[in-house]
């Protein structure tokens, strides 16, 4: 009992600090915690929208839920930037945004080879400056059905792909973005990020990692009009899912 009551009055500490600062905006999930946990905010149930953003990069974009946000923000005026390792799906799914109104560029890029990230952002931007970067790109690897966890050179390219290359890219475009004066930046994590798999640990580690960047990068950018966001999805039916073994 006593245990509880300590951990939930650090909690309700740190919830409220967050709410303070102005850092408590991993919303919906970040506002329902503060809601559980008694802190009281002053944001609307409907959260405010932002200003449309015209020109979005999209790395991981080609299938899963890469491709499923460049459709759902495809409309006229929209211009889309995107990578992937494999750019065969591409050309399906840039039919599909083509015909929402959208125009579409796409590339194949590597981004767990070093140095690879900051040169397709620094390309994209050449051609026309990036409102919303959308930094999803991620493997996934563990426990096989052989009951093996990954080999150390599995861990090294799934951190190069999920967490270097997204830093690396975040402080690309971050730098950028500063110097005009605008930008968003949202940072694809996961649930795994608190809950770590016991079968993944290093993709696990990686959506740590990268959860801890984004929340400290955006309070560094605070006092500016770069905006960071950090997403935390659960399991989504992908190519992910069915290679997980559990």
């Amino acid at each position: 009992g006593r245990e509880a009551f300590i951990e939930n009055a650090i909690a309700r500490l740190e919830a409220a600090s967050l709410h303070q600062a102005g850092l408590f905006e991993d919303r919906p999930p970040r506002l329902e915690k503060a809601r559980a946990l008694g802190v009281a905010t002053d944001w609307d149930d409907d959260v405010s929208q932002s200003v449309p953003k015209k020109r979005i990069a999209i790395t991981g974009a080609s299938t899963g839920l890469g491709a499923a946000m460049a459709l759902q923000l495809a409309e006229p005026g929209v211009s889309f930037a995107l990578c992937a390792r494999n750019i065969a799906p591409f050309e399906e799914l840039a039919t599909e945004l083509r015909r929402k109104g959208a125009l579409v560029e796409y590339a194949s890029v590597d981004l767990a080879l070093s140095g690879a990230a900051e040169a397709w952002i620094r390309d994209v931007w050449q051609a026309g400056a990036i409102d919303l970067l959308l930094l999803n790109a991620g493997i996934f690897d563990g426990r096989g059905l052989d009951g093996q966890l990954e080999t150390p050179d599995r861990a090294e390219k799934l951190i190069s792909t999920n967490l270097t290359s997204a830093i690396t890219a975040a402080l690309t475009a971050t730098d950028l973005m500063r110097r005009r004066g605008t930008g968003h930046l949202v940072c694809i994590s996961s649930l795994a990020a608190f809950g770590p798999h016991a079968d993944a640990p290093s993709y696990s580690a990686s959506k740590a990692g990268l959860t801890a960047f984004a929340r400290a990068l955006r309070e560094g950018l605070i006092s500016t009009n770069v905006e960071v966001t950090v997403v935390h999805p659960g399991h989504i039916e992908s190519r992910q899912t069915q290679q997980h073994v559990g």
